[in-house]
């Protein structure tokens, strides 16, 4: 549960370092590309990641 916590103080730090225009971003060039080779903006990878965890 500690690691979880510190994850999440690690998270939110970075979101709120970010404003709205780098949280959604149209720019392909500018989305960060997955291992599986899927690109994604911030708010998309965290979508993402949302699902996979409430899934497991």
């Amino acid at each position: 549960m500690q690691d979880f916590n510190k994850m999440m103080v690690y998270n939110e730090n970075v979101l709120n370092a970010l404003n709205d225009d780098e949280i959604e971003e149209l720019d392909e060039n500018k989305k960060i590309t997955t291992s599986w080779k899927q690109s994604y903006d911030v708010e998309q990878l965290m979508e993402h990641a949302i699902v996979y965890f409430f899934a497991s």
